[in-house]
């Protein structure tokens, strides 16, 4: 940009998944604030959107094989995609509070799903622990 242009401003995405994947980087409701957090979603919301769908797509492609062997580099990108497929999910199943994720939990039996609902919540609570798995194996690598 030359002197004298501003930066373009983006707004923050109105569907709350998305809104939970691409949150604003500056927060605050003054005009300000609010140009500032247009600004910086400007500058950096493609860069993660992109990074985002790589993680997608290695995960998909570790997926492909019997059995899943991940090395710590691959292990890390499938959790970040892990943890945005449980924002999307906590999004969708309305959990804003500690009371909303206990009636998710509550959910534990494939038999017994009927609905769109009941499915996501399912998937939702085996997507935490498989995440919760991988970070459990991550941390055994960590230095004492």
């Amino acid at each position: 940009m030359g002197a004298g242009e501003s930066t373009p401003v983006r707004e923050a995405p109105q569907d709350e998944a998305l809104a939970r994947l691409l949150p604003p980087g500056v927060h605050g409701d003054t005009p300000a604030e609010q140009a500032a957090a247009g600004e910086f979603r400007a500058l950096t919301e493609d860069g993660v959107r992109r990074a985002k769908t790589a993680d997608l797509q290695r995960a998909v492609a570790a997926l492909q094989v019997n059995p899943v062997v991940l090395d710590e580099e691959h292990a890390i990108a499938f959790s970040r995609a892990l943890n945005d497929v449980r924002l999307v999910l906590s999004a969708r199943l309305g959990i804003d509070t500690d009371e909303d994720a206990e009636r998710v939990h509550a959910v534990d039996d494939w038999s017994a799903a009927q609905d769109v609902e009941s499915y996501m919540a399912l998937l939702y609570n085996f997507t935490t622990w498989l995440l919760e798995t991988l970070m459990l194996a991550l941390s055994t690598r960590l230095p004492d």
